[in-house]
């Protein structure tokens, strides 16, 4: 007659009540009581005994072991888990220019969904990699633009990044999602947009500014919707810009990976950084959670993405951006019924004023072009081999 401890060997992924059921069939009859003490020690073997060496299972239990998943899937989240652990052991130093009376010059960039193909009803190409990439170019150009013209560069001495997050648009996030597609690969994804952003970096370095880049994950760099909300390809582009800052003077870059929101000083006024929250302060809905966030975390400028199109107001005398989205109308605009031309946000902030300027940085020009491949062939180092 079969054991419990048969039964389990032939189905390791059964769960107590499937053994219990089949030892019945067979004739035994066991409480769940007993099943579990004869499978513990076996069961505690099955969940470490797939990794690949002592350090990875560490991180057994962080990517729920003990649940019914296949060994192989096993082993591939822990040791991904204990590749992105070992790349947090950053230093997190943090450029902090001299009091010098100017201001700091914020660009909010968020919600470029690196990866993300839209089309028009018509079957027009609407957005994918190459459109992303040049109009995050025409971004870069009009940034500067603003800033020696309008603002002047002789009022700025630090450029703040604020990465707010859906940089990649990920996959397995909706069923169907990577149809919407012209990069499934996580890794293409990730390194287009890191491009992309790091030549923005670089021009503004070339006017002797010191960048600072601050970032946080958002809601579609997960890799499925069931997955933990720390397994996010977001940190994948952080981390690559962070080892790419490494390597130059006047570049520092930090980012979350412990909460999905960042607390940090600009001109000695506290901006709050996170990818979600409510569209607007004036509903009581609106109110409460406004209350609530500025209550925590005592912030002077909160800054934020995710719903794809830009606004701003003032609650209790704080400051709030909502960026928009480079992709701009796309179908959760259409479900939402707010359209928006794709911009991104650049702020001012001065010492003792607080919000200086703000500029809605519209980006709705389009051109033909290998724009993603041409990137791609100045950051060779970013390919994947």
């Amino acid at each position: 007659m079969n054991s419990i401890e048969e039964i389990f060997l032939r189905h390791p992924n059964w769960t107590t009540k499937q053994i219990q059921e089949e030892t019945v069939r067979l004739g035994r009859r066991y409480s769940k009581r007993q099943i579990r003490r004869k499978l513990s020690p076996l069961r505690s073997k099955q969940e470490v005994s797939f990794v690949d060496s002592e350090e990875t299972s560490k991180f057994a239990n962080m990517v729920g072991l003990k649940q019914s998943i296949p060994t192989p899937y096993k082993r591939i989240l822990a040791n991904y888990v204990m590749h992105v652990e070992r790349a947090l052991q950053r230093d997190t130093t943090v450029i902090t220019p001299k009091r010098s009376g100017k201001e700091t010059a914020v660009l909010l960039l968020s919600d470029s969904h690196s990866g993300k193909l839209v089309l028009s009803e018509d079957g027009k190409i609407m957005y994918n990699k190459d459109i992303m990439v040049y109009r995050l170019a025409l971004l870069k150009a009009k940034v500067i633009s603003l800033l020696t013209k309008n603002v002047g560069l002789d009022n700025v001495d630090e450029f703040v990044l604020a990465l707010l997050g859906d940089l990649v648009d990920g996959s397995g996030i909706y069923p169907m999602q990577e149809i919407g597609q012209d990069m499934n690969f996580f890794g293409d994804q990730v390194s287009v947009i890191v491009a992309a952003i790091w030549d923005i970096v670089l021009a503004i370095k070339e006017f002797g500014i010191p960048v600072r880049i601050e970032g946080v994950r958002g809601n579609h760099g997960r890799q499925g919707k069931y997955l933990p909300p720390d397994n996010n390809f977001d940190y994948f582009a952080y981390q690559l810009l962070y080892m790419m800052a490494a390597a130059i003077d006047g570049v520092s870059v930090d980012y979350s990976t412990t909460t999905e929101f960042k607390n940090f000083e600009v001109k000695d006024y506290r901006m709050h950084i996170r990818h979600e929250a409510p569209p607007q302060a004036e509903t009581p809905s609106g109110r409460a959670k406004f209350a609530g966030l500025r209550t925590i975390h005592n912030y002077d400028i909160i800054a934020y993405g995710h719903l794809h199109h830009p606004s701003s107001g003032v609650y209790f005398d704080s400051e709030i951006m909502m960026n928009g989205s480079p992709v701009g109308s796309d179908d959760l605009s259409e479900r939402m019924a707010v359209g928006s031309r794709p911009n991104q946000t650049l702020f001012g902030v001065h010492p003792g004023v607080g919000v200086s300027f703000k500029y809605n940085v519209y980006l709705d020009e389009v051109a033909e072009g290998d724009f993603a491949n041409e990137i791609m062939s100045r950051y060779p180092a970013l390919k994947w081999v």
